[in-house]
């Protein structure tokens, strides 16, 4: 717990902070003391909430470096205040490994694109292995860069999707198929790197500074105080030969100067928008690319290796984690104990009777099952639950059955009441319980979305009735509220199997990612990689 003065020093620092969130953003409230697990947590996140009041998405495009068969991309986007990216990259080399990268660093999912559908798929698949976050989810799209219309393409439908792009990163790239001296160049193919290496890096930056330039720039608390982190950030993947030349690749030499010159004049343009551009110049790494030419032509590795003075060529993520650094990965989400911290801790009144008949409550208590939720986003506190119907109580069954039983979603043949505190601006994925599910609002304001499109948004003593709908939470608290914090109370009921539509179709359980929270239904989620991540007192 913090001692008087840390509290008092906190409070004058929360008081600063708001005062220059009122000036850059005029915006009104306070916010609250904070506990010392907020503060272990990430204040940096709630700040940026504070800023957005919506999802903060990102999107970066990298595509692999020299020695790829054809044209690839990589998108990446950041969603969510609580800083759970989602990432979009492409299908082979450093690209691929870039959004394995994002998918270890705890990346809520990752997009992997290639000209080659098949190279994204398989990427996307391997990613899952990597996995941290549970929020993970990926897909694969073909996409090819030196097509300004797929470009263009790309970037709508992400801005369509996550709202806005913060990071982009550009190494769309071919590999030399042909070295030669300058005197027998082939000319296709240097054409052919122009056409893929430089104009589809240009497209690419062209498409996602035009987003970046209308979208509101974010902010965050640094060192000294708020922090302007402009509209967004590019980084393009280039070289060492974007400074000197290596003997037989003029092709090479000549696309990653230039890829330098864009850069350099993006970086220029965009300045006065408040949009970063930068780029990383890595010299040999361990590619397939450079897997092909080893075996192509003996004793390269090893004349390589003698040209670094570490004695070896770089590794795939030791690019990657450069890419990760420039990118501004954030923590996972912020919550870990209940209740949330500045949230008041919640006091369970159990009856029975004495041998008197009389009533008397057993010894108060906030629950004995509690738990964490998605990575940090939410927290759960199941304070009572039974089985069967009608409930019997007798000998104090129900108690003992209610406190000795692992809780899942919902209680077979019985009820459960449970009350969960969400993070700032935190969603649910879409979901369906099969249940009859009463809400209450107790902190906060969430809204309650159906899946036709139609939004309620609920306050402090608002009711739900959920019937077995497909729904999602979203946590809309401003940030000068409880520190943006929400709590709802559910007491959930058991249904007969539902058919709805014209045809009558049985409906089924939908729970996404949500489900690696429910250990008890979904023992399988825990045994890939889920963590069932209890707090039974």
């Amino acid at each position: 717990m913090q001692s008087a003065a840390q509290s008092l020093m906190w409070q004058k620092i929360c008081k600063q902070v708001t005062r220059h969130i009122r000036t850059m953003f005029k915006v009104n409230g306070v916010i609250s003391d904070l506990t010392d697990s907020s503060l272990q947590s990430s204040f940096t996140t709630v700040l940026e909430a504070f800023v957005t009041k919506k999802y903060l998405a990102t999107t970066s495009i990298v595509p692999t470096p020299c020695g790829w068969d054809g044209p690839v991309l990589r998108v990446e986007l950041l969603y969510n205040a609580s800083r759970f990216p989602l990432t979009v990259t492409l299908g082979s080399g450093i690209g691929r490994d870039c959004g394995h990268a994002y998918a270890a660093a705890g990346a809520m999912g990752v997009v992997f694109t290639d000209i080659d559908l098949v190279n994204a798929q398989l990427a996307s698949e391997q990613s899952k292995a990597f996995a941290t976050n549970q929020f993970y989810r990926t897909i694969a799209l073909a996409v090819d860069v030196s097509s300004e219309k797929s470009v263009d393409s790309m970037v709508e439908k992400a801005v369509e999707v996550f709202g806005r792009i913060d990071y982009a990163v550009s190494s769309a790239g071919i590999g030399v198929q042909h070295p030669a001296e300058v005197a027998d160049t082939d000319i296709a193919e240097f054409e052919a790197f122009f056409n893929v290496n430089v104009k589809g890096s240009l497209l690419f930056v062209k498409a996602v500074s035009k987003v970046m330039k209308k979208q509101e720039p974010r902010s965050c608390l640094g060192r000294t105080g708020i922090r302007d982190l402009g509209r967004g950030t590019i980084i393009s993947i280039a070289s060492c030969n974007s400074f000197v030349p290596t003997l037989g690749i003029v092709q090479y030499t000549s696309a990653k100067h230039a890829l330098m010159g864009i850069t350099k004049n993006a970086a220029l343009d965009n300045a006065p928008y408040g949009i970063r551009v930068n780029a990383v110049c890595p010299s040999w790494v361990e590619t397939p690319m450079m897997d092909r030419a080893f075996d192509g032509t003996p004793g390269l590795r090893e004349k390589f290796s003698k040209a670094v003075p570490m004695g070896r060529i770089a590794l795939q993520e030791e690019v990657s984690d450069v890419v990760i650094f420039l990118i501004e990965l954030g923590p996972p989400g912020p919550l870990t104990t209940f209740p949330a911290p500045g949230l008041r801790d919640i006091q369970r009144n159990v009856t029975t009777h004495n041998e008197a008949g009389k009533g008397v409550f057993l010894p108060p208590d906030n629950g004995t099952h509690q738990s964490v939720m998605v990575n940090g986003g939410a927290l759960s506190n199941i304070l009572y639950q039974t089985t069967g119907w009608p409930v019997d109580m007798n000998g104090e069954k129900d108690v003992k059955w209610s406190e000795k039983t692992s809780p899942g979603l919902m209680s077979p043949n019985g009820s459960l009441v449970r009350i969960i505190d969400f993070a700032p601006n935190v969603a649910s994925p879409p979901h369906r319980a099969l249940t009859l599910g009463y809400g209450c609002v107790l902190e906060g304001v969430l809204e309650f979305e159906l899946d036709s499109g139609e939004i309620r948004t609920m306050r402090r003593g608002d009711v739900s009735v959920n019937r077995a709908t497909v729904h999602t939470w979203r946590n809309v608290t401003p940030l000068d509220e409880q520190g943006g914090l929400a709590r709802m109370l559910y007491v959930l009921l058991p249904i007969e199997p539902l058919k709805i539509g014209p045809e009558g179709k049985e409906v089924e359980q939908e729970l996404g990612y949500l489900a690696r929270s429910y250990p008890v239904d979904y023992p399988e989620l825990v045994e890939e990689g889920g963590k069932g991540e209890s707090r039974e007192k």
